[in-house]
């Protein structure tokens, strides 16, 4: 698993232009290539999208060309386009030391061996590389300005063969967002009926499934993920599956759209269908699939519950995507209720989940078909608003209703901190709890408290240290209180130095 942090910063140069040790990376003088020659190359890089931070600080997606023709080459690179926040920037440096970074208004950089119908040619360098050899080209985003998330694309294309291109999608997701966006809809277009509904006042950024994959580590940076597959089968690839198993057992809070994730992973007809999908399936999300034909693209709210509010819904029809066609039937199990049934049939739509540490929302249909945009907002409003509060352990032995336990853990204030944060916690009756620190793989980095406490309210800090004293990295890290008989929770913390 990649780790977030480990994302690399640069300074910002103010006066940002090519430097003359970018010349010693060029190779001879091609500017004349034979005629007939052998040209390809391949352009990749280990991350498409990395998490980054606001600020006048670079965020550095490197990637690696090389030549894999049989003679040397020059390369074009071309800024195909950037979606972004307004502020943000994006520049391209050249070579392994970064040395040769070009001026964000830069859009291309040309070989000089025209005709060129690239935009702003007059940036002709001779950068190129011998048969077999590899060098990177580095997008650095500038995130200088809101949370969120932005895009760019680079297409790197050979001199020799001009037919010869690579393109690349990169972007930075920066770790303030609260509502991390996955669109894993493979490319459907769905994400605006998502990013609207999220309410204002949230800070929301979008991840790209398609872009690239995100691990549990990079999950855990956010508060709350809401994840959509659209209509595309597969849904949750075995790396998926891992990062929200992951993402769950850290105490995140999820939620979860697509009306064939059940059939995908838990019907004999479906050709992803395990054994081991449908454990997945049941022990991360509590809920039981049954069948993959709903009969019905209306849905009923349950009376009093916070998430539908007793909303009725229509998934065809009016403003929504209208893509809908067999939303799955599912079933609450032990620590799930349910949140909305299908008129016709009355089986489960959609169930809420009070795991062990964590909340989430399974929604066994699309959001996006929601009919009208009022009700996209209210039903985004009130999943936000209820995988956002406190958690409460459960019983996950049998089949039932939730159950809450005899402990609550809070979320800790301040968070972000620096340098310190309170964790507070109730128990309701005295007994043997532990409160620790976790770092996201859940390796224990200090521990707060452990042995008999009374009944009532337990308030402990924690200074970023670890149990030698030593001060932590600026991160994610988890605080986990244990109740002996009862359970445990888990809460999100930010360490920011």
């Amino acid at each position: 698993m990649r780790l977030t942090r480990s994302h690399e910063t640069k300074t910002a140069p103010l006066g940002v232009a090519l430097l003359p040790a970018l010349l010693a990376l060029a190779i001879g003088a091609l500017a004349a290539v034979e005629a007939g020659g052998n040209f390809d190359l391949t352009f990749t890089t280990p991350n498409q999208i990395r998490v980054g931070q606001t600020g006048f600080n670079y965020v550095r997606v490197k990637c690696l060309v090389t030549n894999t023709g049989t003679d040397p080459d020059e390369y074009d690179i071309l800024r195909l386009y950037q979606d972004m926040p307004t502020g943000w920037e994006t520049s391209v440096c050249l070579g392994g030391g970064d040395g040769g970074c070009f001026a964000p208004f830069v859009d291309s950089v040309y070989a000089g061996q025209g005709p060129c119908d690239f935009p702003s040619c007059a940036n002709n360098v001779h950068w190129g590389l011998s048969p077999g050899a590899s060098d990177t080209i580095s997008c650095y985003f500038t995130p200088n300005g809101p949370e969120g998330s932005g895009y760019s694309a680079l297409r790197v294309r050979s001199a020799g063969d001009p037919t010869k291109m690579r393109d690349l999608r990169l972007g930075i997701v920066t770790d303030g967002v609260e509502v991390l966006i996955v669109d894993d809809d493979g490319g459907a277009g769905l994400q605006s009926y998502y990013e609207v509904a999220v309410p204002g006042g949230m800070i929301k950024g979008t991840w790209d499934r398609s872009v690239d994959g995100v691990s549990s580590a990079e999950l855990l940076n956010f508060p709350s993920v809401v994840w959509f597959t659209g209509s595309t089968i597969p849904t949750l690839v075995a790396e998926d599956r891992t990062s929200i198993a992951g993402y769950l057992a850290g105490g995140g809070r999820l939620a979860l759209s697509g009306q064939d994730i059940g059939f995908d992973l838990c019907d004999p007809a479906s050709p992803n269908f395990s054994a081991a999908n449908v454990t997945w399936y049941e022990t991360n999300l509590k809920s039981r699939y049954l069948n993959n034909n709903s009969s019905s693209l209306s849905l009923l709210g349950v009376a009093g519950d916070p998430v539908s509010g007793g909303i009725n819904l229509a998934i065809q029809g009016g403003d929504g995507a209208s893509n809908q066609t067999d939303p799955d039937v599912i079933q609450p199990r032990t620590a799930a209720a349910t949140v909305w049934t299908y008129a016709t049939g009355g089986g489960t739509a959609a169930t809420r989940i009070l795991g062990s540490g964590y909340r989430a929302v399974n929604l066994a249909f699309g959001f996006e078909a929601i009919s009208t945009a009022a009700n996209r907002a209210t039903v985004m409003n009130n999943i936000l608003n209820w995988i956002g509060a406190s958690l409460i352990s459960v019983d996950d032995d049998a089949d039932g209703a939730a159950v809450p336990a005899a402990f609550k853990l809070e979320p800790a204030s301040p968070n972000p901190f620096g340098p310190s944060t309170a964790i507070t916690f109730e128990l309701a009756r005295t007994g043997v709890a532990r409160l620790r620190i976790l770092d996201p793989a859940g390796r224990v980095v200090r521990v707060l408290a452990d042995g008999a406490l009374t009944a009532g309210r337990h308030l402990h800090g924690w200074d970023g240290r670890d149990g030698a004293g030593r001060e932590m990295a600026s991160g994610v890290y988890l605080a986990e209180l244990i109740v002996e008989g009862s359970g445990s929770e888990r809460v999100r913390l930010v360490l920011i130095r």
